[in-house]
C-alpha cells in the first residue's frame, strides 16, 4: 500500500479527466515511462515523453494518460531485469498497461537509440516492440509518429461508458445518496455513476425515506421519478419566499384594531363629558319683558 501511494504521488497527470459528481471507480490509466541512460541528453528524453503523451492520448479511448515523473520510480522500473518484475510494478500502480521507451547512447555524440514497448500489467509481456534512432530533440516528433500510429491496433481496450443517472424529487432540499454516498440535494444535475447494481436513497426531514434499486448497463441514462410522502403525525416543512425583505408582521401601532379601540374610547369619553355638562346646567330663566333672555352663567 505504501508503494502504491508513493507511485500515485509520483505520477503527473497529463490529461484532464471529466468531472464526476457521483461515486465512480477510477479508470485505470495508461502509463508513459521514459527510461534513459546517462549519456542521453535531457532535452531528447523530455521531447520523447511529451511526444508519447500527446500521441497516446487519442489512442487511449478516454483513459487518462500518465507520465512517470519521479526519478526514483523510473529507476525502480529500469532496474527490473525481467517481464514479471515489470508487470508487478504496473499492477501495483493500478495502470491498465504502459508505453515504455528505453533510450541509450554509447557516448556524448551520435544518435540516441530507442526501444518502444507496449506492456501489459501483471505478466509484463510486450504487446508490441519497436525500435528507432533519434538524431536530436527537434526530430523526435517526426521519428515517433509512425511508431505511435502502430500502437493503435494493439492498444488497451477503452473503459466502459459511464451511466448518467437523473433523479427528480417532488420536494427541494431532499438528500440523495448513491450506495450510501451523498451526491447532493434536490434539484440535482445528472450524476455519473459506474455500470452495475446501485442503491439510490432519498430522504428529507418530515418525509418518509424512499429507496430504489438500480441495475445499469454501460451507456444507460436511467431516470428516477421520486415522490416523497409526508410522515404521519408530522407536518412537512413549508418553504416561504418574499420578494421584499423586511421584518415579519407589523408594529402594534399600525394595526387597525388598536386604532378602532382608541377611537371608540375617545367617543365614549366625549359623550360622558357632554352629558355631564348638560346635566349640570339650570333650567331656563324666566323671560325678561324688557329685553332678550340671557342664560345664567355659573362658575
Amino acid at each position: 500500500m505504501r508503494a502504491l501511494i508513493a507511485l500515485c504521488l509520483s505520477l503527473v497527470l497529463t490529461s484532464a479527466a471529466s468531472a464526476q459528481e457521483a461515486p465512480v471507480p477510477p479508470v485505470p490509466p495508461v502509463m508513459v515511462a521514459v527510461l534513459s541512460s546517462a549519456h542521453v541528453p535531457d532535452d531528447v528524453a523530455a521531447a520523447v515523453q511529451a511526444a508519447l503523451v500527446d500521441g497516446v492520448r487519442p489512442l487511449a479511448g478516454g483513459r487518462p494518460v500518465l507520465a512517470l515523473a519521479l526519478p526514483e520510480m523510473r529507476d525502480r522500473l529500469a532496474a527490473c531485469a525481467d517481464a514479471s518484475c515489470r508487470g508487478a510494478f504496473l499492477a501495483e500502480s493500478g495502470a491498465i498497461g504502459a508505453v515504455i521507451a528505453q533510450l541509450s547512447r554509447r557516448g556524448t555524440r551520435g544518435d540516441t537509440a530507442m526501444t518502444l514497448d507496449l506492456v501489459d500489467p501483471v505478466s509484463g509481456a510486450s504487446r508490441l516492440s519497436q525500435s528507432a534512432s533519434l538524431a536530436d530533440a527537434a526530430s523526435v516528433s517526426a521519428s515517433l509518429a509512425l511508431l505511435i500510429a502502430a500502437l493503435q491496433p494493439v492498444m488497451f481496450s477503452p473503459p466502459p461508458a459511464p451511466v448518467m443517472l437523473r433523479v427528480s424529487v417532488n420536494v427541494d432540499g431532499a438528500s440523495i445518496f448513491v450506495d450510501d454516498t451523498l451526491v447532493g440535494s434536490s434539484p440535482i444535475a445528472a450524476q455519473r455513476i459506474a455500470p452495475g447494481h446501485h442503491v439510490v436513497r432519498i430522504e428529507r426531514d418530515g418525509y418518509a425515506r424512499t429507496q430504489r434499486m438500480l441495475d445499469a448497463q454501460p451507456g444507460d441514462q436511467p431516470r428516477l421519478e421520486v415522490t416523497l410522502a409526508v410522515l404521519e403525525g408530522g407536518s412537512a416543512p413549508v418553504a416561504t419566499t418574499s420578494s421584499i425583505p423586511g421584518p415579519v408582521g407589523s408594529p402594534w401601532y399600525e394595526e387597525w384594531y388598536v386604532w378602532a379601540a382608541v377611537g371608540g374610547g375617545v367617543l365614549v369619553v366625549a359623550g360622558i363629558i357632554i352629558g355631564v355638562f348638560f346635566a349640570t346646567q339650570p333650567g331656563p330663566a324666566a323671560p325678561d319683558p324688557m329685553g332678550i333672555p340671557i342664560p345664567g352663567l355659573h362658575f
